[in-house]
């Protein structure tokens, strides 16, 4: 009975978070899950960032041992909502799934948390069980690195997001690195006054190629290998006129081992090289996420696998996760994480969106028996 209150409790706040759109703020999603756990007599502490929410706090008990359940409430925008083949914030459920902006990425995770936490009000055997409910994870993180300046510490962590109900224990980072090339602008009848950006870049992108093909045999056993992609270009100002500009953006993904000052390095090498041979160009940080890594036998680890092969009747898989996540400033802060939830990580950012509403029903009976064996230790 409590397993199946607790599922329909977990499915009934993802279509009410999916019904609000988040890609732009969490104001009225996070004023939502205040005004639940107040009437669950739970207090919440609200973080704001230039007089808006950025996360939300909640607690349970006190002391340690200590457990943060961290999920994020922002998303990425619908795109064109003719195009989906559900409205992307109706929240429409049909043949066991639940479809919307967010419902994997990650208000699906978020959503059985939740519904774990607010189930544990009263029952925790010790300890403190902390609601990490963050914005902007899309944005760099900036709600869960709020909540950790702000001085929030736990023992352990599980962030909230699509694995698909396996055990993550390791992502990968990314360096966002921008080239520019300049040139000079002359008339494009005359081109040998001016100096192409667009021909000089030229130069670089097949090095960056060839950087791309190395790196590639490095392997980690969690995430596999890195990457190196030019994402955008842009160049020229006329259609009669020699460029004096071209820009691109790179997105280079780190395994764990690699630091971003590491794969800077590597690109710097192209960068000095093509400047020694003449070519103006220069190199930009855009963002760092570093890398993240928990042993896979470490207590945090171990208790969700142990909670899942006996919640779920299953052995658990423990795998790594593509995506860059907020584990990462979790690690930095010194707090063991895992990553875990219902969901796949291919359904996130795309159109038609959805999450199956039984993992879903799963993922909270999970949150909730980790929690209790974990703070129970």
């Amino acid at each position: 009975m409590v397993d199946r209150h607790l599922g329909e409790a977990a499915v009934g706040i993802l279509k009410d978070l999916v019904a609000i759109p988040t890609y732009d703020g969490i104001e009225e999603a996070a004023r939502y899950l205040e005004k639940r756990l107040q009437a669950v007599g739970v207090q919440c502490q609200v973080g704001q960032k230039e007089g808006k929410p950025l996360y939300l706090l909640a607690e349970l008990g006190q002391g340690e041992p200590s457990l943060i359940f961290n999920g994020h409430i922002d998303t990425v925008p619908p795109g064109r909502e003719d195009e989906w083949q559900h409205p992307p914030f109706a929240g429409v459920c049909q043949d066991g799934l639940l479809w919307g902006r967010g419902s994997a990425d990650a208000k699906g995770p978020l959503a059985a948390q939740v519904a774990a936490f607010e189930s544990l009000v009263g029952k925790l055997p010790k300890g403190r069980l902390v609601l990490m409910a963050v914005g902007e994870e899309e944005r760099g993180g900036l709600g869960t690195k709020g909540a950790l300046a702000a001085g929030v510490r736990g023992q352990g962590a599980v962030v909230g997001e699509p694995t698909a109900l396996e055990v993550h224990v390791a992502h990968k980072g990314v360096l966002r690195v921008a080239i520019t090339v300049r040139g000079k602008a002359a008339h494009a009848s005359n081109p040998q006054s001016g100096s192409n950006a667009i021909m000089g870049m030229s130069r670089v992108l097949p090095r960056l190629q060839a950087l791309h093909q190395e790196i590639t045999t490095r392997w980690e056993d969690f995430t596999g290998s890195p990457s190196l992609v030019v994402t955008t270009i842009e160049g020229g100002r006329a259609l009669n006129m020699v460029p004096d500009l071209c820009r691109i953006a790179i997105d280079r993904r780190l395994i764990p081992g690699e630091t971003g000052g590491e794969a800077w390095r590597e690109l710097e090498k192209v960068v000095e090289e093509e400047r020694a041979r003449g070519l103006r160009i220069s190199m930009e940080e855009i963002r760092t996420i570093q890398s993240a890594y928990t042993d896979p036998h470490s207590p945090i680890a171990k208790v969700l696998q142990e909670t899942i092969t006996k919640t779920l009747k299953r052995p658990a898989k423990v795998a790594g996760f593509n995506a860059c996540s907020d584990m990462s400033y979790l690690n930095q802060a010194g707090i063991p994480t895992v990553i875990f939830g219902p969901g796949n990580i291919q359904q996130a950012h795309r159109l038609d969106e959805f999450v199956d509403l039984e993992a879903v029903r799963a993922s909270a009976r999970v949150y909730r028996e980790m929690a209790l064996n974990w703070l129970g230790s």
